[in-house]
């Protein structure tokens, strides 16, 4: 499933950029009891924010990258809102620009160095009830809230797509260490990447894996990784979750293993 160019001498650190990093120490599958029709469920549930991207997609409007044909969208799921209201959170010098469209408005900001694009349905659906569910269940088996309202949304990659190697929790935007990735539509050429940059800006890529279909996968955001959609034509889509984890709690649940 993953691979690692040796074994590690101590876990993944935030702090401490590794020589290596064991799956163990940043990833975990997620048994939550479902079964396929509960995934085919939950992706028909969120159908509606699919037809957004794809209708965003075909329309033709330039999608800002750093990735010359390539690009991604992110898509909140919960409660309706306005791109001002949800950029507040992070004070008046947050900086964003906004295409406003029938149905939805894009906005473009720059938590990082690559452009990051959201789109933001005017009217939202709701929560879907199996979302909900999946949420519970999550929470449940990790012991600390799973999901909620701003701690939601779709991330589309289109092919080709890939993120400077960063971390999610000194993002101010963000401010996440772990989280829980479903996929909705995936290949095997997606991967998952922990890594570091070197003092020169080059990145390392220190383990890879993919994240199957029909699954719950918890990752940690908070050691330097990327994602990469490898496949030439196909898109990945994965439902996103934050898991709001104690400032003191460790990896992994419930507590970090030391050797």
């Amino acid at each position: 499933m993953a691979g690692s160019r040796s074994s590690p001498t101590e876990p993944a650190s935030a702090a401490t950029p590794p020589d290596a990093i064991a799956l163990d120490d940043v990833y975990r599958s997620l048994d939550v009891g479902w079964s396929g029709h509960d995934y085919a469920e939950l992706a028909t549930e969120l159908a509606p924010y699919l037809s957004w991207i794809r209708a965003f997609l075909a329309s033709g409007e330039p999608l800002p990258s750093h990735i010359e044909n390539s690009g991604s969208i992110a898509v909140p799921i919960g409660e309706s809102t306005t791109p001002e209201a949800l950029f507040a959170a992070l004070g008046e010098g947050a900086r964003f620009s906004m295409r406003e469209y029938p149905e939805y408005w894009v906005t473009v900001h720059y938590p990082n160095p690559e452009p990051v694009v959201t789109l933001l349905p005017k009217v939202l659906p709701g929560v879907p009830r199996k979302l909900l569910e999946l949420s519970e269940r999550c929470s449940h088996a990790l012991g600390a809230p799973v999901g909620g309202i701003g701690g939601m949304f779709l991330g589309w990659l289109l092919p080709g797509f890939s993120w400077a190697m960063h971390t999610d929790h000194d993002n101010l935007f963000e401010q996440i260490a772990t989280r829980v990735h479903v996929p909705l539509i995936t290949t095997p050429e997606s991967l998952w990447v922990w890594g570091r940059k070197e003092a020169s800006g080059t990145e390392k890529w220190l383990l890879t894996t993919h994240l199957g279909p029909d699954q719950v996968h918890v990752v940690r955001v908070d050691v330097p990784h990327t994602v990469w959609n490898g496949h030439a034509s196909e898109p990945r889509l994965h439902l996103i979750l934050d898991v709001h984890e104690d400032a003191g709690r460790a990896w992994p649940y419930p507590a970090r293993r030391e050797s």
